[in-house]
């Protein structure tokens, strides 16, 4: 799936005669802004409304991959993390 997203980034870039940024010498992290999100609910959205995804791998395949991943996240935020045990638990 990666591969198949890598491939579909080229082919996108190709086919819209995108021009790629210069080259960063150095640490880029120091240099340029992050544009992913960090989190998991931001990046579904962006994934729901990209018409690159879309286009390129057709709006079933879209839809599966969001529902799939959504109700991973419905299922993760439903669980307690240790974390909270040890940091709340222990003060009541």
């Amino acid at each position: 799936l990666v591969v198949a997203a890598l491939c579909a980034g080229v082919a996108y870039g190709l086919d819209n005669k995108l021009t790629p940024t210069e080259p960063i010498e150095g640490n880029a992290y120091e240099q340029v802004k992050p544009s992913l999100p960090t989190h998991w609910l931001d990046a579904l959205r962006l994934f729901k409304q990209s018409s690159m995804i879309h286009d390129y791998f057709g709006k079933s395949f879209q839809d599966l991959v969001f529902n799939v991943k959504n109700d991973e996240l419905n299922q993760y935020v439903k669980k307690v993390p240790n974390l909270d045990y040890d940091w709340y638990l222990r003060t009541v």
